[in-house]
């Protein structure tokens, strides 16, 4: 019989050709015609190749047996008990290894195992869950990339907290369009964690740059539920407050953006009421039943008046829909409460009125920054590399300075530099899609493009920054010496 041929080939044949021999023989066991005495010749010279001496003869036979769910059952488990070379191929794709059994590969420690298991055509939830919870970061980050993969939000949060600090793991996160919002934010303030650390280390001056880096993060927080359902919104302000991130800031920030759905979850879970009874109350206006909702929220009371005046100038205005109208009816927001706040309290100074002055200034960067990249879509043309912009709206003296010069610019494809120093932090994170790569990287090239005489000069107005403070943030640029130069 062939099969006795080949066992006595075996015994003399070198690895190398042992190892090619193994696919045409698997294939011959899976032939339908085959008498029942070929194929338990051919069963038993499978097994003793168990034995070879070889791994690349095993790992041959288990590279070829990975593709048949009616493999021998004891020849799958053998193999998935050698080494991790020889067993991978079964992990990865054989349809014969049952849910245990690949737990039991995840739990061996071999990142080779774990990578072959996380890049299965489908990994179940308690698999996933495992890889999330233990395994290297390489079988982590095949996980998020694999899209057969079913991952709930625990396992999404496991791998935040262990590689969230990771850019290769990041960018995977963000680009799975299942990733639960709570987890998204969470990723967000560990790199507000991680940069104010850096901070702490070459500036004198890194609270207040951490002061900058948190509203950099509420601003990312506050673009999350731009996009958010009920549910997201609902999970959020769970994760927001199991984390101490739901602050009265935060909140403030939320109404003045116009995040009436936000408010009302928050103050739901604040308060234990039911949301409907929430909203009912927002929207009834009765500065009474307001202040006693507040207070029940357990919110400082030196900020009620800022949420009644924000709950007041919310109802009065109008949302049209139109392109760039998030900005604009932000900055009417803020505006407005701003006027009424400092009209309320004439010259005091606190933080809550220093917070909406910096909302202010925020909105207004933010309203022009969408003006003029408008303006460029509606002038751009085909084969133009540089279109005048000859015409300004009447209100653009009311724009930030940089935005006033963006306009008297010529328009250009390419993004224009940015001046405003949280903005340059905010959008180096670009938490929001799915393009994040290393975040040091990103900072240093929205830093390199950052007008930063410019940048410095908008943050002392903006946040009452001392001479100190204003070399620490050319020494964190890594331009002093290009700043001298133009001051010179």
């Amino acid at each position: 019989m062939l099969v006795f041929r080949f066992l006595a080939w075996l015994d003399t044949a070198p690895p190398h050709a042992r190892a090619e021999a193994v696919a045409p023989l698997v294939q011959r066991f899976f032939m339908g015609e085959i008498s029942p005495d070929e194929r338990e010749a051919l069963d038993a010279a499978l097994t003793v190749m168990l034995d070879d001496p070889s791994a690349d003869v095993r790992r041959a036979l288990a590279e070829a047996l990975a593709l048949y769910e009616e493999a021998p059952r004891h020849l799958v488990v053998a193999l998935a008990h050698d080494r991790s070379d020889v067993s991978e191929p079964l992990f990865r794709r054989s349809p014969c290894l049952l849910e245990a059994e690949l737990l039991t590969g995840v739990r061996s420690g071999a990142s080779r195992t774990q990578v072959a298991v996380a890049r299965r055509p489908w990994v179940p939830y308690t698999v996933s869950a495992l890889i999330a919870e233990t395994a290297s970061k390489d079988a982590v980050l095949a996980l998020v990339r694999n899209d057969g993969s079913d991952i709930d939000e625990e396992a999404f949060h496991a791998m935040a907290r262990r590689f969230g600090d990771d850019p290769a793991v990041r960018e995977a996160l963000f680009a799975r369009t299942d990733l639960p919002i709570n987890v998204r934010q969470s990723v967000i303030a560990l790199l507000v964690t991680r940069f104010n650390a850096r901070c702490d280390a070459v500036s004198s001056g890194g609270r207040r740059l951490q002061d900058t880096m948190r509203d950099a993060c509420d601003r990312a927080t506050i673009q999350l539920l731009m996009e958010a359902d009920e549910e997201e919104i609902v999970s959020l302000v769970d994760h927001l407050r199991d984390t101490g991130q739901l602050t009265t800031a935060l909140l403030i920030r939320a109404m003045c953006s116009g995040q009436i759905r936000f408010f009302e979850a928050a103050l739901a879970s604040l308060t234990g009421l039911p949301s409907t009874r929430v909203y009912s109350i927002l929207v009834g206006g009765r500065e009474s039943v307001l202040s006693s909702l507040l207070t029940k929220a357990k919110l400082p009371e030196r900020s009620h008046k800022a949420f009644l005046i924000a709950l007041e100038v919310w109802r009065e205005t109008d949302f049209d829909g139109a392109p760039g109208e998030e900005k604009r009816f932000a900055r009417r927001m803020i505006e407005r409460i701003l006027t009424r706040y400092q009209s309320f309290a004439p010259g005091e100074i606190d933080d809550l009125l220093a917070l909406l002055r910096r909302l202010a200034s925020e909105a207004a960067r933010e309203a022009a920054r969408a003006f003029v990249a408008n303006a460029r879509h509606a002038l751009l043309r085909p084969h133009a590399e540089d279109i005048i912009v000859t015409e300004a709206p009447d209100h653009r003296e009311s724009l930030p300075r940089s935005a006033q010069s963006a306009t008297r610019q010529a328009v250009r494809i390419e993004p224009e530099p940015q001046a405003d120093l949280g903005a340059a932090i905010y959008h180096a994170t670009a938490l929001t899609t799915a393009t994040q790569h290393d975040f040091e990287a990103d900072l240093a090239a929205a830093l390199d493009s950052l007008d930063l005489e410019l940048a410095i000069a908008d943050a002392i107005d903006v946040y009452d920054l001392d001479k100190a403070y204003e070399d620490a943030l050319r020494e964190l640029a890594g331009d002093a010496p290009q700043v001298a130069r133009r001051a010179a």
